[in-house]
């Protein structure tokens, strides 16, 4: 993916979080990527609820394609706080699509959105069954599916259960929650929701390969085995030689405002087809032992 062209970037990566974070470490040396979000360190600032500036940063930065991370992701945060979740997660892509739209509509847009968009009766999802969102977030991100679906050439890319290492100052994953209150004999209490885990390598690896290769639509992107909450827990201890009789598995965790779907696994049968392979969760745990291992984390 290469444009050639004056001041031309191939990505605008919005958003330099969890996943924008990663995606920029392993291919910032293959692509030129511009990052623009409302943190320090970017090359714009952008607040994708401001539909000015959204026009006005891609014009700048005139890429072949836009990867956005920037979202809302507190589920129960989300809960509590609707109208800024639309705000993120819904009116934010329909901001962004609109400004593709008038600047350049060949332009790609990358959108990840959530396992959450299903209610979780059945689990197991392909990319043709039908979303029912149950809370807040789920509805906001399934409505920043349908703005970005106004994009002329779009990726929708759902994600589940996000876990890997990029810094000491990751945010709080679950997994490494685990990892931290096992390491100081903390008891980690787990629900027996079940999900699709997704090591973030693996997905920064696919959105950009599911760009080279040309992909467009709606591609689930997750771990390749289901897991309850509680069994990932006991998965994460194996792995990190941690004391998994500290872990309890509950029906939920006390605290959680927001409705979760009981089975929300993915299936990625999509994805494989296309050539793209995924680590088993076993290799997976081993290779964020060994990058946080290397950093002096653990």
């Amino acid at each position: 993916m290469n444009g050639g062209g004056k001041n031309l970037s191939d990505i605008l990566l919005v958003g330099k979080g969890f996943l924008g974070q990663k995606i920029y470490s392993l291919y910032c040396n293959d692509y030129k990527i511009k990052t623009a979000g409302i943190t320090e360190g970017n090359d714009f600032f952008l607040d994708i609820t401001n539909p000015e500036q959204c026009l006005k940063v891609i014009r700048k930065a005139n890429p072949l394609a836009i990867v956005l991370t920037a979202s809302l992701s507190g589920v129960d945060y989300c809960e509590k706080h609707s109208r800024e979740a639309f705000a993120v997660n819904a009116v934010g892509p329909k901001n962004i699509v609109n400004a593709v739209r008038e600047f350049n509509p060949a332009i790609k847009l990358v959108f990840f959105s959530t396992d959450y968009v299903f209610d979780g009766q059945k689990g197991n999802y392909d990319e043709n069954d039908m979303p029912n969102p149950l809370g807040v977030y789920a509805k906001s991100k399934l409505k920043g599916e349908r703005e970005s679906m106004k994009a002329d050439d779009f990726l929708i890319l759902r994600l589940s259960t996000l876990y890997g290492f990029n810094s000491p100052k990751d945010k709080q994953t679950f997994t490494r929650m685990i990892i931290e209150n096992l390491s100081i004999g903390e008891k980690v209490f787990a629900s027996k929701q079940i999900t699709s885990p997704t090591f973030i390598d693996d997905a920064a690896k696919a959105t950009i390969k599911l760009i080279e290769k040309k992909e467009c639509g709606i591609f689930h992107v997750a771990g390749p085995k289901a897991f309850s909450r509680g069994d990932w827990a006991r998965k994460v201890a194996w792995a990190f030689g941690l004391n998994e009789s500290l872990i309890e598995e509950v029906e939920s965790v006390p605290g959680q405002i927001a409705p979760r779907p009981k089975n929300s696994s993915l299936n990625i049968g999509k994805l494989l087809e296309t050539g793209i392979k995924m680590h088993s969760s076993t290799e997976s745990l081993l290779l964020m032992k060994e990058q946080m291992e290397k950093e002096g984390v653990i």
